[in-house]
């Protein structure tokens, strides 16, 4: 009796078996539960703030992501020093009504994005991973930032990628992707209760090299707070048109050209 006793706590102390699952199975839970999500969750904003630093020099982006049913709207404020040592600021905004999508930045003005709708593959980044499907497969299991992960390689238009999404909530918590030799690397470090029922990355650094190179940290993360239709609308957008540091290299590139006269 006792070597029974011995034996069942061994074997309760062995580590689970991984779960067989397959890269496209993988692909139809995290659409599953993509779905879940704009079911219990009447509208979404997050406030983050991207930083990047190349040449020694760091650039910073504060974005602000709304969405609310099919409808998003990101709003984009740059922020790029000059050799003189001042700042200058460039403004984009992206809305999409779930019928046509345009953007908006102070160097172009408005423009209608061609999503694809009509085209066999991906409308937008939800479901880009339909883009990739029968294109992987499934390596294993990893524990990554502290998060159970299924470590995943797919093809992404001839590029392999490496992806660990999380186990529970199906983000990706770490990428990979080598290109023309450089190997760029995203790594979720912290991650914050959404109250939502879900988690999401909340500190996320960026390597080049193994170098790190920048970071994207989740300011706000705030559910169901009854966004107004008004922040969908994009024949506000239409109207626009650019100004501030678009006239600025406007009225250089036309002094260039009058110079070459």
């Amino acid at each position: 009796m006792r070597l029974i006793l011995v034996a069942a706590v061994m074997m309760s102390a062995l580590p689970l078996p991984a779960e067989a699952i397959t890269f496209d199975q993988l692909i139809d839970r995290i659409q599953k539960r993509q779905e879940q999500v704009k079911a219990d969750v009447a509208d979404l904003t997050i406030r983050q703030i991207v930083r990047i630093r190349a040449e020694g020099v760091e650039s910073s982006q504060k974005i602000v992501a709304y969405r609310k049913g099919a409808n998003t709207r990101t709003e984009m404020v740059m922020t790029m020093p000059l050799p003189s040592g001042e700042e200058r600021t460039m403004q984009s905004i992206v809305v999409d009504d779930g019928a046509e999508k345009w953007s908006y930045n102070s160097m172009t003005g408005a423009q209608r994005i061609d999503t694809g709708r009509d085209a066999p593959g991906p409308a937008d980044a939800d479901d880009w991973w339909e883009g990739v499907r029968g294109k992987g497969e499934v390596l294993g299991e990893e524990t990554v930032s502290g998060r159970k992960t299924w470590h995943v390689r797919y093809d992404e238009r001839g590029t392999p990628v490496d992806t660990w999404i999380d186990r529970k909530d199906y983000f990706p918590v770490k990428m990979e992707r080598t290109e023309n030799g450089l190997l760029t690397r995203q790594v979720a470090e912290t991650f914050l209760d959404t109250g939502a029922g879900f988690d999401w990355p909340a500190r996320t650094v960026i390597f080049r090299d193994n170098v790190a190179v920048g970071s994207v940290v989740v300011e706000s993360f705030d559910t169901d707070t009854g966004l107004s239709d008004a922040l969908f609308d994009t024949a506000e957008l239409k109207k626009r048109e650019r100004g501030g540091f678009g006239d600025m290299m406007k009225k250089a590139m036309d002094r260039m050209r009058r110079g070459g006269e």
